[in-house]
């Protein structure tokens, strides 16, 4: 499986990524799925914290 960095700050992404359903770096639902920090989305005058999640292959990897 190839390495992808995550979107840009501001950039969508898809809800699998930001529910934990699926890996945020490659989109991965299958395998197992490790907890690997949140991300914050901003709009205008509010902000939402998401906890992400990752494949075994970007387990090691750190959220924006």
């Amino acid at each position: 499986m190839a390495r992808t960095a995550p979107p840009p700050p501001g950039v969508h992404t898809s809800p699998a990524r930001l529910h934990g359903e699926a890996c945020y770096w490659c989109g991965a639902v299958f395998g197992t799925l490790h907890p690997a920090g949140s991300v914050t989305t901003r709009g205008d005058g509010w902000t939402r914290e998401w906890p992400i999640v990752a494949c075994g292959d970007h387990s090691g990897e750190v959220a924006p």
